[in-house]
């Protein structure tokens, strides 16, 4: 039965390219807020995470996380996050982990902005607009070894923005190592956008950018501090984006956090209250769209 499952999966996932494939896009491109993270403690450690996230939120960072979660067997977890210029980001998340059919978590991400200028043909100024953004997730994680973990990820996204409006569909994979057993010392491959495209009301079809990904992950200093680290190759960017974190538990309930998210430094905090947890972090951008505050809460049992 598992294996049977496990076949089904891989085929409605093989399957995936077919419909979200064309060979006549129009650009390669689109679905940028598909960049904008998940989980206010990664955005405190720089969203430096596909190494270190083995929450329901491994299914947007790397999906092979979901097979390392520990012992628990159910997860919740959300998101808000508030920025200027009227932008707002949430995540909604849900996680099982079972012994026989592996871990399966889905999710919903959703990114607005309001107050958005128009402008018509003739240059007059007309009424304010916004722009709503919508991706669900749905991931499955397992295990090829014990110390080798796999995760598929298959995302279906919307957006609507001033009278335009599109659909499409795009696949992550991701692997995760453990080297040693009796070290929590962790090294992350993924790959973003393997088949994607992004179909607009207007009749043409955009192919989403590829990325491709290596983080590490480890705790130190009798496992007190976690420090983690990210590169991300994006195609179309010449420059490959960095990111990297350091946690510190002060002591069981509570942890305190900083990192790099490219140029943009951020720090964050977390109060532990099992099953409950509440997460907050600071992203601060001077020259970009402005800083922004996040806040999560998650269930764990």
């Amino acid at each position: 039965m598992k294996g049977e499952r496990l076949n089904l999966f891989a085929a409605l996932l093989c399957s995936l390219p077919f419909w979200i494939s064309n060979p006549a896009f129009s650009a390669v491109g689109g679905a940028d807020y598909l960049e904008s993270g998940a989980g206010a403690r990664w955005a405190g450690m720089g969203g430096a995470a596909r190494a270190a996230a083995r929450d329901t939120t491994a299914g947007y960072w790397n999906p092979a996380g979901l097979a390392a979660q520990g012992p628990a067997e159910w997860q919740f977890g959300s998101m808000l996050a508030m920025a200027p210029l009227g932008r707002r980001l949430s995540w909604l998340s849900a996680g099982l982990q079972t012994d026989r059919l592996g871990s399966w978590s889905a999710g919903w991400m959703h990114n607005s902005i309001d107050g958005l200028e128009t402008v018509d043909g003739a240059g007059t100024m007309g009424p304010d607009g916004a722009s709503a953004e919508d991706a669900f997730f749905l991931s499955h994680g397992g295990s090829l070894l014990y110390q080798v973990k796999w995760g598929v990820t298959a995302k279906l996204l919307s957006q609507r923005m001033l009278g335009f409006s599109g659909m499409g569909g795009a696949v992550d994979a991701g692997i995760l190592l453990q080297p040693f057993l009796d070290h929590e010392l962790f090294a992350a491959f993924t790959a973003e956008n393997i088949f994607g495209s992004f179909s607009w009301n207007t009749g043409t079809i955009d192919r989403l950018p590829r990325a491709f990904a290596g983080g590490i992950s480890a705790r130190i200093l009798r496992d007190l501090v976690m420090v983690s680290a990210d590169a991300v190759f994006r195609e179309g960017v010449a420059q490959a984006e960095l990111h990297g974190g350091c946690e510190y538990w002060v002591f069981e309930q509570m942890a305190v956090r900083a990192g790099m998210d490219g140029v943009r430094p951020a720090a964050g905090a977390t109060y532990l209250f099992a099953p409950y947890q509440a997460d907050y972090a600071f992203v601060y951008d001077g020259k970009g769209l402005g800083s922004r505050h996040l806040v999560s809460f998650s269930l764990i049992f």
